[in-house]
């Protein structure tokens, strides 16, 4: 008590310096105090970053080790894995890795442009590497459709009857509706990307909206002929036996009515490009002069666009994807818009959804939609070459 009063008294009376050199007389009392008690034992938490250290080498390189599919020398594996077993680190995705069995996948796309088929192979790329950490095959075959229709891939099909998992593209014809059952009754993990065959036994399908698609189109048009005494349109499609033609082909007539558009003639060329080369002449023949906006839902538009161009005429043209072609005629002026579906999103999520499914970890909508975007010269540097 006498001691507390002292100090108390001496920081009211004492020069500061006596303050000061008081306060260190008193500091090793404090610190022989404090040293007396037990500090707690903390163990290091031993992480990538650890090890990374102990050998001299990048996080990164020591992730990948983990990983049996990524490219690292069979030396510098074993010793990173050796270090990590020795210093106890297991990561929780390594653990459930070496545990679970490879998941196979195989993929068949049937295509008609080459722009679709590459943007569909790069976003199962995408898919596999996110999903990396997982033990995953996949086989991919491609197919022509002028070499070779869906309908008749069944032996490229039923390569895939033992995989896991089977993702299609290029099946969304009615007439391939046997073919894809007869399949789903060995395999029912079936899941389409880019287009869907109606009434067959499916897990999902991962597509753009085809209603919302056919709305923009006929959306664009009218914005475009707002101010036309006329606003007269020509419809191109792809084959109306696939879903995704005729749903967009009912929604751009559905709402071309409602702004007033007047529809005075159409085309199904089935996606081909021979179909429309016969037809075209003739129909901007007898079309031409009284057609003031055009939509062609198929993604194989040169012949259309090329002709255009020769013809002269003044016709507002919107079209669907981005691929070459349509990218030259945006820039020349003579097509006015498109409408970009990310195929690459499409397969993507088909690939990494069917994934998650048959680990157990979530169950897909039954329908996965991607955007549709309008594209034109202000924009279309967004989306080239992509």
């Amino acid at each position: 008590m006498h001691y507390t009063f002292f100090i108390s008294i001496s920081l009211l009376t004492f020069p500061k310096i006596y303050v000061i050199m008081l306060h260190s007389a008193l500091q090793p009392i404090a610190v022989s105090i404090s040293m007396q008690r037990r500090s707690p034992v903390i163990k290091e938490k031993v992480t990538i970053y650890t090890i990374a250290k102990e050998l001299s080498l990048s996080p990164s390189m020591v992730s990948r080790a983990f990983n049996p599919n990524a490219n690292v020398a069979e030396e510098k594996r074993r010793l990173i894995l050796e270090t990590a077993q020795k210093r106890g680190f297991s990561p929780n995705k390594l653990a459930s890795r070496l545990s679970m069995k490879t998941i196979r996948i195989g993929i068949l796309v049937v295509y008609k442009a080459a722009h679709v088929r590459d943007g569909l192979l790069k976003g199962i790329e995408l898919g596999f590497d996110r999903l990396k950490d997982y033990k995953i095959e996949y086989t991919v075959r491609t197919v022509n459709a002028k070499e070779k229709s869906a309908k008749d891939c069944r032996e490229e099909l039923f390569e895939f009857k033992d995989f896991d998992g089977v993702i299609l593209s290029g099946f969304g014809s009615s007439s391939c509706r046997e073919l894809i059952n007869e399949f789903s009754a060995v395999n029912p993990n079936v899941v389409f990307m880019q287009n869907v065959c109606e009434d067959t036994e499916h897990l999902f399908s991962s597509k753009h909206d085809e209603a919302l698609a056919g709305n923009l189109a006929a959306q664009l048009l009218y914005e475009r002929l707002h101010y036309s005494k006329r606003k007269n349109v020509f419809v191109f499609t792809g084959d109306r036996t696939s879903s995704v033609h005729s749903r967009t082909l009912s929604a751009f007539c559905d709402c071309a009515k409602k702004l007033g558009l007047h529809i005075i003639g159409d085309l199904d060329m089935k996606d081909s490009d021979d179909i429309l080369s016969s037809e075209i002449d003739d129909i901007l023949e007898k079309y031409g002069k009284d057609t003031d906006g055009m939509y062609i839902s198929s993604g194989n538009s040169s012949v259309l666009c090329e002709a255009l161009e020769r013809s002269g005429l003044d016709i507002s043209l919107v079209c669907s994807d981005v691929n070459d072609s349509v990218s030259r005629y945006i820039e020349k002026g003579v097509v006015f818009a498109t409408l970009c579906q990310s195929f690459e999103n499409q397969s993507r999520l088909a690939f990494e959804e069917l994934v998650m499914y048959l680990l157990g970890k979530s169950t897909p909508k039954k329908v996965i939609y991607t955007d549709v975007l309008p594209v034109f010269f202000a924009n279309l540097s967004l989306y080239k070459n992509k």
